[in-house]
C-alpha cells in the first residue's frame, strides 16, 4: 500500500497541532483548576475545527458537547463545587460556541 506524499505532510500538520494542544492542555491544567479547564479543553477543538470546515455541523455533536456543561452543572448542584466566576464564563463560553454551531 502507497501513500501519496500529500499524507506526510498532512501527518506532520497533524502531529504539530496534537503536539501544541497537549503542550498548552499540561501547561494551563498544571496552573489552573481541572474542574473548570476539563470541560472547556474537551469541547473548544471540536466547536473551533467544526466552524472553521463545516458549512453544516451534526446537531448530534452539539448535543454531545452540551453534556461537558451539563456535567459542570451537575457538580455545582450535586457534589457542591464553589461556582467561581472563571466557571460560569467557561461554561457561557461553551454555551455560546454550542450554540453559535447549532444556528450556522
Amino acid at each position: 500500500m502507497s501513500v501519496t506524499p500529500s499524507f506526510w505532510g498532512w501527518l506532520a500538520a497533524s502531529g504539530v497541532c496534537e503536539m501544541l494542544y497537549m503542550g498548552g492542555l499540561a501547561w494551563a491544567y498544571a496552573r489552573g483548576e481541572v474542574s473548570l479547564l476539563y470541560p472547556v479543553a474537551r469541547a473548544l477543538p471540536v466547536v473551533l475545527v467544526a466552524l472553521a470546515v463545516s458549512d453544516s455541523v451534526s446537531h448530534i455533536v452539539a448535543l454531545r458537547q452540551l453534556s461537558i456543561p451539563l456535567s459542570v452543572l451537575l457538580g455545582f448542584l450535586w457534589l457542591k463545587e464553589r461556582a467561581a466566576p472563571a466557571k460560569l464564563v467557561g461554561i457561557a463560553v461553551m454555551l455560546i460556541g454550542l450554540w453559535w454551531v447549532a444556528i450556522a
